[in-house]
Protein backbone atom coordinates (compact mmCIF):
# COMPACT_ATOMS: atom_id res chain seq x y z
CA UNK A 1 0.00 0.00 0.00
CA UNK A 2 2.78 2.46 0.84
CA UNK A 3 4.07 2.69 -3.12
CA UNK A 4 0.58 2.81 -4.37
CA UNK A 5 0.09 5.86 -2.24
CA UNK A 6 2.90 7.32 -2.86
CA UNK A 7 2.38 6.72 -6.46
CA UNK A 8 -1.24 8.10 -6.52
CA UNK A 9 -0.86 11.29 -4.49
CA UNK A 10 2.52 11.67 -5.43
CA UNK A 11 4.43 11.94 -2.14
CA UNK A 12 7.21 10.19 -0.86
CA UNK A 13 6.46 8.76 2.38
CA UNK A 14 9.45 8.01 5.34
CA UNK A 15 9.43 4.41 6.73
CA UNK A 16 10.74 3.87 10.48
CA UNK A 17 9.84 0.65 12.85
CA UNK A 18 7.26 -0.26 10.59
CA UNK A 19 5.49 3.21 10.53
CA UNK A 20 5.06 5.18 7.38
CA UNK A 21 5.15 8.83 8.22
CA UNK A 22 4.58 12.24 5.83
CA UNK A 23 5.49 15.51 6.87
CA UNK A 24 3.68 17.90 4.43
CA UNK A 25 -0.23 17.28 3.87
CA UNK A 26 -2.28 14.91 1.93
CA UNK A 27 -4.20 16.77 -0.96
CA UNK A 28 -6.30 13.90 -2.32
CA UNK A 29 -7.70 16.26 -4.83
CA UNK A 30 -9.22 13.52 -7.75
CA UNK A 31 -7.26 10.63 -6.47
CA UNK A 32 -9.89 7.91 -5.63
CA UNK A 33 -8.13 7.40 -2.44
CA UNK A 34 -10.76 6.26 0.11
CA UNK A 35 -8.37 4.76 3.08
CA UNK A 36 -5.13 5.50 4.22
CA UNK A 37 -2.88 3.04 5.97
CA UNK A 38 -3.19 2.53 9.66
CA UNK A 39 0.66 2.52 10.36
CA UNK A 40 0.38 6.38 8.53
CA UNK A 41 1.19 9.52 10.22
CA UNK A 42 0.63 12.98 8.45
CA UNK A 43 2.20 15.98 9.96
CA UNK A 44 0.05 18.42 8.07
CA UNK A 45 -3.65 18.94 6.95
CA UNK A 46 -5.68 16.19 5.14
CA UNK A 47 -7.14 18.08 1.99
CA UNK A 48 -9.64 17.26 -0.84
CA UNK A 49 -10.95 19.53 -3.81
CA UNK A 50 -14.29 18.60 -5.71
CA UNK A 51 -16.42 17.55 -3.51
CA UNK A 52 -19.86 18.71 -2.09
CA UNK A 53 -22.28 20.24 -4.28
CA UNK A 54 -19.99 23.42 -4.70
CA UNK A 55 -17.05 20.78 -5.51
CA UNK A 56 -14.98 23.08 -3.17
CA UNK A 57 -11.96 22.67 -0.84
CA UNK A 58 -12.65 20.98 2.31
CA UNK A 59 -9.51 20.63 4.74
CA UNK A 60 -8.96 18.95 8.11
CA UNK A 61 -6.68 20.00 10.86
CA UNK A 62 -5.69 16.83 13.17
CA UNK A 63 -3.87 18.55 15.93
CA UNK A 64 -6.95 21.15 16.60
CA UNK A 65 -9.70 18.52 15.12
CA UNK A 66 -11.00 21.29 13.16
CA UNK A 67 -12.79 21.01 9.71
CA UNK A 68 -13.31 23.63 7.08
CA UNK A 69 -15.56 23.33 4.46
CA UNK A 70 -16.98 26.51 2.58
CA UNK A 71 -18.88 28.49 5.31
CA UNK A 72 -18.47 25.34 7.69
CA UNK A 73 -15.58 25.47 10.19
CA UNK A 74 -15.86 22.47 13.62
CA UNK A 75 -14.73 18.96 15.04
CA UNK A 76 -15.37 16.21 12.56
CA UNK A 77 -18.20 15.29 14.73
CA UNK A 78 -20.02 18.50 14.10
CA UNK A 79 -19.81 18.37 10.63
CA UNK A 80 -20.65 14.98 10.00
CA UNK A 81 -24.19 16.07 12.18
CA UNK A 82 -24.30 19.02 9.69
CA UNK A 83 -23.56 16.61 6.55
CA UNK A 84 -26.26 13.82 7.45
CA UNK A 85 -28.54 16.77 8.19
CA UNK A 86 -28.05 18.39 4.59
CA UNK A 87 -27.66 15.25 2.11
CA UNK A 88 -29.51 12.28 3.06
CA UNK A 89 -28.00 10.08 0.12
CA UNK A 90 -26.39 10.21 -3.00
CA UNK A 91 -22.97 11.69 -4.62
CA UNK A 92 -22.31 14.69 -2.12
CA UNK A 93 -23.04 12.61 1.19
CA UNK A 94 -20.72 9.79 -0.02
CA UNK A 95 -18.00 11.55 -0.69
CA UNK A 96 -17.99 14.01 2.61
CA UNK A 97 -18.65 10.37 4.29
CA UNK A 98 -15.43 9.30 2.69
CA UNK A 99 -13.32 12.13 3.53
CA UNK A 100 -15.29 12.31 7.47
CA UNK A 101 -13.87 8.56 7.18
CA UNK A 102 -10.24 9.41 6.22
CA UNK A 103 -10.23 12.48 8.96
CA UNK A 104 -11.76 9.92 11.75
CA UNK A 105 -9.50 7.14 11.34
CA UNK A 106 -6.30 9.69 10.61
CA UNK A 107 -7.67 10.78 14.64
CA UNK A 108 -7.58 7.81 16.27
CA UNK A 109 -4.01 7.09 15.02
CA UNK A 110 -3.02 9.96 15.82
CA UNK A 111 -4.48 9.00 19.22
CA UNK A 112 -3.65 5.77 19.42
CA UNK A 113 0.35 6.77 19.12
CA UNK A 114 -0.30 9.78 21.49
CA UNK A 115 0.60 12.11 18.44
CA UNK A 116 -1.27 14.92 19.70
Amino acid sequence: MKTQLENIAKIKLKSSEGKLHYSGYLYLRGTQITALPENLTVGGYLLSQLIGSREAITSYHIKHDVIHCECFKGTVSEFKVKVHSVYNSGKHREDYDAFITLAENWRKIYLSNKLL
